[in-house]
C-alpha cells in the first residue's frame, strides 16, 4: 500500500495551522473582493482621458454604457467589511493589521467621496440627488 507523506505547517510565532486556516481565508477574501471592488473605478480611471475629449452630447450617450454598473459599487462596503475582517483575525500580525486598516480605510475614503464626486454630473441630466450635504447655518 502507497503511503503519502505528511506535511507539517510551518506558522509564524508558532501557531498552529488550525489557527493560521481562519486567517488565510480571511486575507484570500479581503484580497478577492477588494480586487473586484477596484475594477468599476479602475475602469472610469482608465476612460477619463477620452471622456475628456468628448462633447457634452457624446459624453452623455457614453455615460449609458454604465447603466447597472452600481451593482459594483456595493463591492465597496463588503471589501472594507472584508479587510476590517482581515484586521480583526490577523490583530496579532502587526504589518497585516496595519495594511488591512489602511484598505479599509481607503476604501471607506472611495465610498465616502463618491456622492460628492458625481454630484454635478446627476444633477446636469436631471436624475435625484440623494447625497446632499446639510445647509450652512451662517
Amino acid at each position: 500500500m502507497l503511503e503519502v507523506p505528511r506535511r507539517t505547517v510551518s506558522t509564524p510565532k508558532g501557531e498552529s495551522a488550525v489557527t493560521a486556516m481562519p486567517v488565510l481565508m480571511t486575507c484570500v477574501l479581503a484580497i478577492i473582493v477588494t480586487g473586484l471592488a477596484l475594477v468599476a473605478p479602475g475602469a472610469h480611471l482608465f476612460e477619463l482621458i477620452g471622456k475628456m475629449r468628448m462633447d457634452e452630447a457624446q459624453y452623455f450617450v457614453a455615460q449609458g454604457i454604465y447603466r447597472g454598473w452600481w451593482i459594483a459599487g456595493l463591492l465597496l462596503p463588503a471589501a472594507c467589511a472584508a479587510n476590517l475582517a482581515l484586521a480583526v483575525s490577523a490583530r496579532r500580525d502587526r504589518i497585516a493589521l496595519a495594511l488591512a486598516l489602511t484598505a479599509a480605510a481607503l476604501i471607506a475614503l472611495i465610498y465616502r467621496r463618491y456622492p460628492s464626486e458625481t454630484r454635478g454630473m446627476r444633477a446636469a441630466r436631471g436624475a435625484p440627488i440623494a447625497h446632499r450635504s446639510p445647509a450652512r447655518v451662517s
